[in-house]
């Protein structure tokens, strides 16, 4: 059975037949099989599609911006709502971010890599944050 068939079948066998252990045991194998790093409160990433401004709330995981119609400003989550050690990935799913550049500000006073903005200006192009409590930094 592929990764991706059984990803999808342990996320719809969570809202109804969860079994925490179960999945943790099938996690631990999948970490020694792709040596990947699981963190139990964030195994699945959630996609969310936005276009235009966008505040982006803590429990994000992935964020596709549509930019065909208008550019797009993303807000992160303020400092107390973000998620420590969480990655937040922002990509433009529409080829368009050369001509309609995505715009990511912080919600507060925190900063993306010791600056106020960071700019999606490639099409198909992606940058991933990563929350330290403090600030945030480009992976």
């Amino acid at each position: 059975m592929g990764f991706r068939k059984t990803v999808d079948q342990k996320i719809g066998q969570v809202g109804t037949s969860f079994d925490r252990d179960t999945l943790n045991a099938e996690l631990d194998l999948l970490h020694e099989r792709l040596n990947l790093t699981v963190n139990r409160g964030d195994t699945f990433l959630s996609r969310v599609v936005v276009q235009g401004n966008y505040t982006i709330p803590g429990d994000a995981s992935y964020i596709g911006v549509n930019t065909e119609i208008i550019a797009a400003t993303l807000a992160l989550p303020d400092g107390d709502d973000a998620i420590k050690d969480r990655v937040y990935i922002i990509k433009d799913e529409s080829n368009s971010a050369a001509t309609r550049n995505i715009t990511i500000i912080t919600g507060d006073a925190t900063l993306i890599d010791k600056a106020s903005t960071k700019t999606i200006s490639t099409n198909m192009g992606v940058t991933s944050l990563f929350f330290t409590g403090t600030e945030w930094l480009t992976l």
